[in-house]
């Protein structure tokens, strides 16, 4: 009898530890995008790409203005040196270079 309870514990105890591995992700809700827990679009390190810059460029006209970054303070703070060509303006190209240097590419 005490082989069958210990099989039993034993039996229990396995599948306690394995529940967590057969866990489900949350489904994201109805026309909600596909993106990981910091709302960064999956694929894109954390969030710079196409879905970043939308999320930026709140008038989408493919520029990246002070007003529009102000509520991102890393390009708040660096917003000067990453406008190349000092238009005022963010483009995909100056957010890709400035992205490429801090990772040292």
């Amino acid at each position: 009898m005490s082989r069958q309870l210990i099989a039993a514990t034993a039996l229990a105890l396995g599948a306690l530890i394995a529940a967590p591995s057969f866990a489900q992700a949350p489904v994201p809700a109805a026309g909600a995008s596909a993106t990981h827990e910091k709302g960064h679009e999956k694929g894109h390190g954390k969030g710079h790409g196409k879905g970043h810059m939308a999320k930026i460029d709140a008038n989408k006209d493919g520029q990246v203005s002070k007003a529009e970054a102000a509520n991102n303070p890393r390009l708040t703070k660096n917003f000067d040196a990453i406008d190349a060509n000092k238009d005022g303006q963010l483009s995909k190209d100056e957010l890709k270079a400035a992205r490429d240097a801090r990772k040292g590419k």
